[in-house]
């Protein structure tokens, strides 16, 4: 009996175990059912993916200075793989000891036998992806791909090489904002990287993937190294040189005066190309300066004096004024109406002076009196000042903005740069608060709003003989050296005021540096035109006690090569731009002066090369610029072979009258040789080739720490010394 009882408790015993088993099955499957129901469905057709088609870009384009230097390059950036299914294993056997320590060698991150057991454990385990190095060089790649087995046609090695590329703008350039750059989804939209993106981005092709056991996705043309077309190179207008003393020269004022924030550009006369463009703000926290906006694209503001170029254009277009008549402007102020008093800044007043003198002294009491009493026939007498109802005007306020909307003030310059903002510039009946009062404060820069590029561009054209040209960022584009799209000049106005006008505006222009508020910039060299401006920065409608000074002109004045502006805003200690801004315009004019052969050459009444006896001989340097050099001095050159490469050098030919230009290639992952070189060409040419440099002296490169030829290892630095 017990023992039936025993038996029958075991296969009750059994039974529950069997149905909890059960239980816990069912229980199981069922949430795996509710598991899998959550899963959404584009997550289930990725896992039961095996193969997957991704949309790839070619190398993006570089954009080069119109003097040959990089702005911005999609750099490589490499990858070695390895399918060792591919290798046979008497292969691996063989080499992989000396693979080991050539590896270790090279890179010397770790020890030949640690190399030895990563690789028998890859090949053990038959990767098919297994990854040997990322993130390295061309050079690195090319060289550790004569390794042994590496070495070995591709179907036979495994060796897999991938490249990638990573943008990079110019260590030695603070104009990020200029250049432009991808956003944090890799969009390039700000600069010129952005205005000509659909020119620099690569085509478009489609890459299928098919994924392995290990879950990874392998190119299906993983060995093919197939040449796609990159996106063009462009050349833009920036000058390197140029770019570089422009900053510079900007910086050191915005520290001296611990301005708030600065911008300065340089335009060519002839073509309106922007060679220099910088704008620099300081960081309330560190107090550093960088530039996080251009602000003579997308800022603007009541530009103060520099606008009384416009104003007296219209002036002396009304044929109200002429230059040598003359205005009595008193103690220097003048009430206009209860609220609006207009100042000069000369003590005492300037008295009773000629339009011209108005002009080159800026007196805004005379510009007042000039702008209502020819522009505004009203007979009311609606002014406090008596000398504006005393007026005998022909035409009415709309006439003064027809003749500065004409001149097409009123509009964007077009600059392909993405951002720039409309001028603001009222015009009678277009807005509520327009009143009688705002003509004369309009005529001295006041109650209006334009950016420092549209300034610019307006002197740029009073000194390219009335013709207005748009502000252009680009020379060319070119696809594998070739030229395949070139920007030429376009025309917004060609003519902005009459002959007549334009010379005397001209004249007026030169006084305000010859013997006006612009005089401490007067060159004995060369003869500077342009207009010193000091305004009080507003806050929409509220003034605060800060201010920009700015000056804006062109030279040398007899034969205009460049404009430039310079606006510095909330400066401490000085206010006015004859103080605080000229001095910059002068520096950077004096620099671009004494280093350009064609202002040197009138001066100094140069013979051309031709007509002496012998050549100079250049350094090693970028074809680019050692062709443009050559061109300027006249200097023929034979070139005995095609030399395509960047970097060339010269020698002089048996009677020393020409010079041929042989090709310049350093060895393949060894040390070149930069004795000769510029410091910009070497560095440019060393840090390519991931090498630390260390600088001593200046000048020319006259001695390298490693001599030329010697083999590139993985952290190598170099010390060069100039002289």
């Amino acid at each position: 009996m017990d023992q039936g009882n025993e038996i029958r408790k075991n296969i009750i015993n059994k039974m529950v175990f069997v149905y909890i088993f059960i239980l816990f099955v069912i229980l199981a499957i069922i949430g795996q059912i509710i598991y899998l129901q959550s899963i959404p469905a584009e997550e289930w057709a990725d896992k039961l993916k095996t193969e997957r088609t991704d949309i790839k870009y070619t190398k993006r384009g570089d954009i080069l200075s119109s003097d040959g230097y990089y702005l911005a390059a999609s750099v490589p950036v490499c990858s070695a793989f390895w399918d060792l299914k591919v290798l046979k294993k008497d292969t691996f056997n063989k080499y992989i000891d000396t693979l080991a320590a050539c590896m270790s060698s090279y890179f010397q991150d770790q020890t030949k036998e640690a190399y030895k057991q990563e690789y028998i454990k890859a090949q053990q385990a038959g990767k098919r992806y297994y990854k040997i190095k990322t993130g390295l060089t061309t050079q690195q790649l090319n060289y550790i791909s004569q390794f042994p087995i590496f070495r070995m046609p591709k179907n036979k090695s495994g060796f897999i090489r991938e490249t990638d590329y990573k943008r990079k703008v110019n260590d030695n350039l603070m104009a990020r904002r200029t250049i432009g750059g991808p956003d944090t989804n890799g969009i390039f939209s700000i600069g010129i990287e952005g205005a000509y993106n659909d020119i620099l981005k690569g085509n478009k092709y489609v890459q299928l993937s098919h994924k392995l056991s290990s879950g990874e996705f392998v190119p299906y043309n993983m060995w093919e190294e197939e040449e796609k077309v990159p996106g063009c190179d462009v050349v833009s207008s920036i000058n390197l040189n140029m770019q570089d003393m422009t900053e510079k020269s900007l910086l050191r004022q915005l520290q001296k005066y611990n301005a708030r924030a600065g911008t300065a550009v340089i335009m060519e006369v002839k073509t309106g190309k922007i060679r220099s463009m910088i704008s620099l703000l300081r960081d309330s926290a560190t107090g550093r300066y960088a530039e996080t906006k251009n602000l003579a694209v997308g800022y603007r503001s009541a530009p103060g004096s520099t606008f009384k170029l416009a104003s007296m254009i219209a002036i002396l277009e009304s044929g109200a004024y002429d230059i040598n008549d003359s205005i009595d402007t008193g103690n220097g102020e003048m009430a206009v109406t209860g609220n609006v008093v207009m100042r000069d800044d000369h003590k005492g007043g300037l008295g009773k002076i000629s339009v011209r003198d108005i002009f080159t002294h800026s007196s805004n009491v005379g510009f007042g009196i000039m702008a209502v009493t020819a522009f505004d026939n009203n007979s009311e007498d609606k002014y406090i000042d008596p000398r504006l109802n005393n007026r005998n005007a022909q035409r009415n306020i709309t006439y003064f903005y027809d003749l500065l909307y004409n001149i097409k003030l009123n509009r964007p310059t077009g600059i392909s740069i993405k951002g720039e903002m409309s001028p603001n510039i009222p015009y009678p009946g277009m807005r509520s608060n327009f009143s009688y009062a705002t003509m004369p404060q309009n005529a001295i820069g006041y109650e209006l709003e334009v950016t420092p590029l549209q300034t610019l561009t307006l002197y740029n054209a009073v000194a390219n003989n009335g013709v207005m040209l748009r502000p252009q960022v680009m020379e060319s584009a070119k696809l594998y050296g070739d030229v395949v799209q070139e920007f030429e000049p376009e025309v917004i106005n060609p003519s902005i005021c009459s002959e007549t006008t334009l010379k005397k505006v001209q004249n007026m222009l030169v006084g305000v540096v010859e013997e006006g508020t612009a005089s401490n910039i007067k060159s004995n060299k060369y003869i500077i035109a342009g207009k010193t401006g000091t305004a009080q920065i507003y806050r929409g409608q509220v003034k605060t006690n800060k201010h920009q000074a700015s000056f804006v002109g062109y030279f040398p004045a007899d034969n205009p090569k460049y404009s430039c502006i310079v606006v510095i805003y909330g400066p401490e200690g000085s206010i006015y731009g004859s103080s605080v801004a000229a001095p910059v315009f002068k520096e950077i004019a004096d620099k671009i002066y004494t280093s350009d052969y064609d202002m040197q050459r009138k001066e100094f009444n140069i013979a051309k090369l031709e007509d002496s006896q012998s050549v100079p001989n250049t350094r090693i340097g970028h074809r680019a610029v050692v062709d443009r050099i050559l061109s300027r001095l006249h200097v023929e050159v034979v070139t005995e072979e095609q030399s395509n490469t960047t970097w060339v050098q010269t020698r002089p030919t048996e009677n020393h009258n020409k010079l041929y230009i042989d090709s310049y290639t350093p060895i393949h992952g060894t040390i070149p040789n930069v004795k000769g070189m510029g410091l910009k060409d070497a560095l440019y040419v060393l840090r390519s080739l991931d090498l630390a440099v260390k600088v001593v002296g200046h000048g020319v490169v006259k001695r390298q720490s490693i001599a030329p030829d010697t083999q590139i290892k993985k952290g190598m630095s170099i010390t060069i010394e100039l002289g």
